[in-house]
């Protein structure tokens, strides 16, 4: 028999595997052919194991997608000595983690080895149904695993998950006892020194059939993104001292975000869009959660390493901005009186390629990789993208389900996008709202939202002036007054934080002076009236603390001339530079 297309269409013969399971369980076969059960067994044998590993493939494919994973190994459907086995398993590892081990010296050592923890997903016989069922396991395969590795793996019972379709089996002295224990349980029995090796399981529910397959790989991999943080507690040093995972061992161990392909931080100025796309970029590379990114520094380090590799690249869209610079374009080149004209790759298209290269001498895929756009909605997207718009699409890209390439206009070359090239880009809500982007844009990208914060202001205070609180009034009147997505972002004022005390207020005033006012005028086209609302101006105690002064308008000023004096505006306004060195100025924004 050929099994050549088993991989050729996406629905799975559950069937086929239950099948051959369940009829020759534990049979004995020959290494060669001679009986026609032989025969027909290992033929029936090949073709379970290639709709397995078809199923497998589906699941992975969507896992890797968000996760740093590797698909370390799938089990032989000939296994334990010529006996056909009651199972088949395929198991996947984490590919951003070393074990570490405590050596004789109790210091700290990398292990040589690969790590021997994973994530398996099964299908097994159930006795007493003769039936097979699936599920997902967190486990050590290895039975050669030294006694302290052994230790730290089966901490990670202690990650409490709740969920109650979670239980656990265990070996005891490499023997399977397949009754399901909970979690309370097995702590208890594991610290009376009854198990080795503990596994975490949770079974992917049916029906089983192939017109269900993708239902079946779903839950699959929402299975898998149940057990992830069990399984990456094993790295992150959950010790399980107190039965319980400390708030901050839990902040820390939170399951890996899924990060999209193509992904547009938006918000108003001022709310650390820049910055985040350099932490968000890290964390993609590095397949962490972002909560795991806050010191400033340690982002700087790691992002512009990524940078210098090339992993890492940075560019602004703005107004002339093209296809020709972003994806290729024809270049006049003079040498001496000749000119030639070259296609060249713009810098989107070689990234891309530069993405797509294979590691010399490697069989590893490459890791992510992450173009940044800032200020993406002040170009033309139609215009710089061209066909780009339709690959950057998830299911478009390399690799994926519906893979596509096109042909470019100028080099005539087949392109496609890399399944691990990440977009990340910057909209200032300012500038324009998301309401109006083009459909297209909106479509492809996930949108995460940076609002004003104010716990990084909270310790600042200036001569009894909370810096928080001010922000705090400021953006709620000017929600009222415009909107929120004209709001004024914390960044603005986090250089107080590291400016001497004696020099804060100067700095604050050159804050007000030269940002917030400007900003605000803009908003409201040179309303002032509105402007004055926003800082308080109407009800402050004093004209000295008022930034924005108003005065009565003569219509003497006009005499003579045909202006009626209906036309005239009631006030003229002007901006009072002394109010930006009084601290009260400040302070009676929001008293």
């Amino acid at each position: 028999m050929n099994f050549s297309n088993y991989n050729s269409d996406k629905e799975v013969d559950f069937d086929a595997i239950e099948n051959y399971l369940i009829t020759y369980q534990q049979k004995h076969y020959s290494k060669i052919n001679e009986t026609n059960l032989d025969i027909e067994l290992k033929e029936n044998g090949r073709k379970a194991r290639a709709e397995f590993t078809k199923f497998m493939d589906l699941i992975f494919e969507k896992l890797t997608e968000k996760y740093s994973l590797n698909r370390a190994y799938t089990s032989n459907w000939i296994d334990q000595g010529q006996n056909v086995p009651k199972y088949m398993w395929s198991e996947i590892k984490n590919n951003n983690h070393v074990f570490y081990n405590i050596n004789g010296n109790g210091l700290q050592e990398k292990k040589k080895k690969s790590i021997p923890f994973s994530i398996s997903f099964s299908v097994n016989i159930n006795d007493s149904l003769n039936k097979v069922y699936y599920s997902m396991r967190v486990e050590n395969r290895e039975s050669s695993t030294e006694a302290e590795e052994q230790k730290v793996f089966n901490k990670h019972i202690y990650y409490k998950i709740d969920n109650p379709e979670i239980y656990f089996e265990t070996t005891i002295d490499d023997d399977i006892n397949n009754k399901k224990i909970d979690r309370d349980e097995m702590i208890r029995r594991y610290e009376k020194g009854e198990f080795k090796k503990i596994r975490t399981v949770l079974d992917i529910k049916g029906p089983y059939h192939s017109s269900n397959t993708a239902l079946i790989v779903a839950k699959a991999v929402e299975a898998f993104k149940i057990l992830y943080p069990e399984y990456m507690s094993i790295f992150n040093g959950n010790s399980g001292d107190d039965n319980t995972v400390k708030k901050e061992d839990e902040e820390a161990l939170k399951m890996i975000e899924e990060y999209e392909k193509n992904i547009i931080l938006y918000g108003p100025p001022g709310t650390g869009k820049t910055y985040n796309s350099k932490a968000y970029a890290v964390a993609i590379c590095e397949g962490q959660p972002i909560d795991s990114y806050i010191n400033r520094t340690i982002i700087e380090e790691k992002y512009n390493a990524l940078v210098k590799d090339g992993r890492i690249s940075f560019t602004t869209f703005h107004q002339s901005y093209g296809y020709e610079e972003f994806v290729e374009g024809i270049k006049a080149k003079t040498v001496g009186e000749n000119v030639s004209y070259n296609v060249e790759n713009g810098i989107f298209k070689a990234f891309c390629e530069e993405a797509r290269k294979p590691i010399v001498n490697s069989n590893s895929e490459k890791g992510p990789y992450v173009f940044i756009i800032d200020e993406i909605n002040r170009g033309n997207i139609s215009k710089i993208f061209g066909e780009l718009i339709t690959l950057i699409e998830e299911s478009k890209r390399d690799g994926a389900h519906d893979a596509l390439s096109l042909t470019l206009p100028y080099s005539s070359e087949l392109f496609s996008v890399p399944n691990n090239v990440y977009i990340l880009g910057t909209m200032n809500t300012a500038d324009r709202s998301i309401a109006i982007l083009d459909t297209a844009l909106r479509r492809r990208f996930q949108f995460i939202e940076k609002m004003p914060e104010y716990e990084p202001l909270k310790d600042i205070t200036i001569q009894g002036l909370s810096v928080s609180k001010m922000l705090k009034i400021i953006n709620d009147r000017i929600e009222v007054l415009y909107d929120r997505e004209h709001t004024i972002g914390h960044a603005f004022f986090i250089k107080l934080k590291d400016t001497l005390e004696a020099k804060q207020i100067k700095v604050l005033a050159s804050i007000f002076k030269n940002k917030i006012i400007p900003l605000l005028q803009e908003y409201f086209y040179e309303d002032y009236s509105k402007i004055q609302l926003v800082l308080g101006d109407n009800k402050k105690t004093d004209l000295k603390f008022k930034f924005i002064l108003d005065t009565e308008i003569e219509s003497s000023l006009f005499k003579g001339n045909s202006i009626l004096e209906e036309d005239l505006p009631e006030k003229k306004y002007s901006i009072n530079n002394e109010a930006f060195d009084l601290i009260d100025s400040y302070i009676e924004i929001y008293e």
